[in-house]
């Protein structure tokens, strides 16, 4: 069903409007395919997104109200506390919201953004923190910020609504909502100062004006989203009349074929689409797990040969390319389609995904014997990650005495940080962390050493630099603005990737130097101002890396205590911190704020947990019962998984979709889950996993596998590329 809606696009003059329906084929076209985030950088806020617009009129103002909450700068999100004397008087969503905004009768104005995320700072900092702008949004609208983070239900929902009306959707958001039901009317991506008020002024008036109409468009729009989420489980889904009785050979061979269409043959990796050659590369990890998984279900099938290339090839472009900090360690947000620029931003939630991809894919291709230099090379990838996570990421709690007895890991860092020399020194600069002079590797490493020869030979080391020039397709993908990366401002620097023909990870005197060269450049770099750090802990995040140390310590410990230590730490964490024994039930917290300065959390969030931090909690204990060393202990972690997947189907479960909801959320005007892996796996597509688990098989989680299976199989057959995960974790 569609429903007619205004907007002008980006860089058009407001006066003139075009008209635009809302389809919910349109949420979905980009969906089956890929990222949430395909079109441009997630973290740039996408500038070509536009800002739906109403017919010019004049404004009223209504009286602010000076009861409504503010933010708090006791928030358990750095985001939102930093936001608390904002020039917006910004408030939280939450339960309370429907009731407040019914009352004042203003419509709703939901930003969502995250720490990281550049050009959210920027928009708080700009255009929204303009006098007449947040003066205009303090009369005449209800001003919420919301961490897409801390509520990713939310965000699903801006983001998808978004999605529809223009095509694409980017951080940050603003959409705005009728104030009866908190249904969405028209929504924006990034805008500076001079474009984002007349469009304020166009929709208040708009709102003023004709309010019966804004609330009939809304509800309108709420029907098409609902009738969209809803058409991706049982007799509604996608490809009505797909064969359900289609088996799991026949589904992956349709993978292969589907992925083959994106692959990238001669850099690694999938594009978003087959005709944006200049976009961004986020990681998909569910994707490269279920197409090695396919390679090592083929056989000798022709589809499993196709998989395997396409996996070892993008394998290679991550652990060698610019995606990965070679110095460092971790991976960076996203890359170029030719590895070689990153968004140097990094998540909790990609070292861990990946890292796990990483470890999966190894074992599914069996690598150690079929590639062992590839194999190296991922084993040092995984290794550097986990030292990075624990140097960068890692804050030790005492949950209990005086004494450190646990631990857990924050949710990312920035990519800006200060520039101490040339024309942008004492401004904070993108990558600036990251990246070298030859006259600086050679004060480091000395010119004459074979340190110094070996790493540029190794990583492409440049007198004149190697991000002296942007590629004119990586332009492409910002429409008219300016990538963040300029030639003036990285002539001459470095950015360590490893050269075809460099990575003979298996030669001992080589890696040898190599280290030393890295840990030099390490200790150096170290020196530098450092990126912003994003403080929040999460349940889902930290469960991730609960699921990634038992991984690693399974693979690669051979008898090391260290990754031993760290689980024993980050599992303390979880069971004394992050799980509420509520009478018989066991709850999960949605996040916590720690004060690092005092090894103590201090707050847990008031937000509402969402099914996705049930799956992963549950996950985090049955990996965690996999690597106990006694029968008590791995008792104790299967229970607890038990005792939440009770919580999970109190919770969440719809009888009626025979699937989950991603938030029991009354305020929101649709619950279900978007059927798609984007850098994380589509959460119903995990619990699969769990579902399987052989120590928590029972009567009631068949009837829920078997369930959610039918649930999905019209999904899977008809657009495997949405949801990779889904037929990862299907039984044979």
């Amino acid at each position: 069903m569609a429903s007619s809606i205004f907007f002008c696009r980006s860089g058009g003059d407001f006066g003139r409007v075009e008209r635009r329906s809302f389809d919910s084929r349109t949420c979905s076209a980009r969906r089956v395919h890929g990222s949430a985030r395909p079109a441009t950088d997630s973290r740039r806020g996408g500038r070509r997104a536009a800002l739906v617009n109403v017919a010019c009129m004049s404004t009223s103002v209504s009286p602010s109200s000076a009861n409504i909450r503010r933010l708090s700068e006791d928030d358990c999100s750095p985001y939102l506390s930093n936001l608390a004397r904002h020039a917006v008087h910004w408030r939280k969503w939450g339960p309370d919201l429907p009731r407040e905004a019914a009352a004042l009768g203003k419509m709703v104005m939901v930003s969502v953004g995250y720490t990281t995320c550049r050009w959210c700072v920027a928009m708080d900092d700009s255009a929204f923190a303009d006098p007449k702008v947040a003066e205009f949004i303090n009369a005449n609208f209800l001003p919420v910020k919301v961490d897409k983070n801390l509520h990713a239900d939310v965000d699903m929902l801006m983001s998808s609504f978004v999605q529809a009306i223009l095509g694409s959707s980017n951080w940050p958001l603003t959409v705005f909502l009728d104030p009866h039901e908190l249904q969405p009317f028209v929504g924006a991506g990034f805008l500076p100062p001079d474009r984002l008020l007349p469009a304020l002024r166009n929709i208040h008036a708009k709102w003023e004006a004709e309010p019966s109409t804004v609330v009939a468009e809304a509800n309108r729009n709420c029907v098409g989203l609902q009738q969209y989420f809803e058409s991706q489980f049982g007799s509604h889904a996608r490809g009505e009349g797909a064969d359900e009785s289609m088996d799991k050979h026949t589904l992956l061979q349709q993978l292969v074929d589907a992925a083959e269409q994106r692959f990238d043959g001669a850099y690694g990796g999938f594009l978003s689409n087959e005709e944006d050659q200049g976009a961004y590369k986020f990681m998909r990890p569910s994707l490269l797990c279920a197409l090695a998984h396919a390679a090592q279900c083929g056989g000798a099938e022709s589809y499993a040969s196709k998989a395997e290339q396409m996996v070892t090839h993008t394998l290679s472009s991550i652990v060698c390319g610019a995606l990965f900090d070679h110095i460092g360690g971790g991976f960076f947000r996203a890359v170029d389609r030719k590895f070689q620029i990153p968004i140097f931003e990094k998540a909790l939630s990609d070292q861990a995904l990946l890292g796990l991809a990483l470890l999966e894919c190894r074992s599914e291709l069996d690598l150690a014997l079929k590639d062992p230099n590839l194999d190296a090379l991922i084993c040092d990838c995984v290794t550097q990650t986990l030292q990075y996570c624990d140097r960068d990421l890692r804050v030790c709690v005492k949950t209990g005495s005086d004494s450190v007895d646990a631990a857990t890991y924050f949710a990312g860092q920035d990519s800006d940080s200060m520039m101490l020399y040339g024309v942008e020194a004492g401004t904070r600069v993108e990558g600036a962390h990251f990246l070298w002079s030859d006259f600086e590797l050679q004060l480091v490493l000395s010119p004459s050493s074979e340190e110094y020869k070996t790493f540029c030979a190794t990583y492409g080391i440049s007198q004149y630099g190697n991000l002296g020039f942007v590629d004119a397709t990586l332009s492409s993908s910002f429409a008219g603005v300016s990538p963040p990366t300029n030639a003036g401002l990285y002539e001459g620097q470095n950015l360590p990737r490893r050269q075809v023909g460099q990575h003979d990870a298996t030669d001992a005197s080589k890696c040898a130097c190599l280290d030393r060269a890295r840990s030099k450049l390490l200790a150096q770099r170290r020196t530098r101002p450092p990126c912003a750090r994003d403080d929040s802990v999460l349940t889902t995040t930290h469960c991730m890396m609960i699921c990634f140390l038992c991984k690693a310590h399974a693979e690669l410990d051979e008898g090391r205590s260290d990754l031993l230590e760290r689980i024993e730490y980050a599992a303390r964490f979880l069971t004394d911190s992050l799980l509420d024994e509520q009478g018989p039930h066991l709850a999960v917290k949605r996040a916590v704020k720690i004060a690092p300065d005092q090894h103590r959390v201090v707050a847990s969030s008031a937000d509402l947990a969402q099914a996705d931090d049930y799956v992963w909690a549950i996950s985090a204990c049955l990996a965690l019962a996999r690597v106990s060393e006694d029968d008590e202990s791995r008792h104790a972690w299967t229970d607890r998984a038990s005792h939440l997947q009770a919580g999970l189907d109190r919770l969440f479960w719809d009888e009626r979709l025979s699937t989950y909801r991603a938030t029991s959320d009354a305020g929101l005007v649709v619950t279900l889950p978007r059927c798609y892996d984007d850098d994380k796996p589509y959460f119903v597509a995990q619990h699969l996993r769990n579902l399987r688990e052989p120590s928590v098989s029972s009567a009631h989680t068949r009837t829920i596998l078997d369930a959610v299976l039918h649930a999905h199989s019209r999904l899977v057959a008809a657009a495997p590329l949405s949801s990779p995960a889904l037929l990862l974790n299907m039984p044979s």
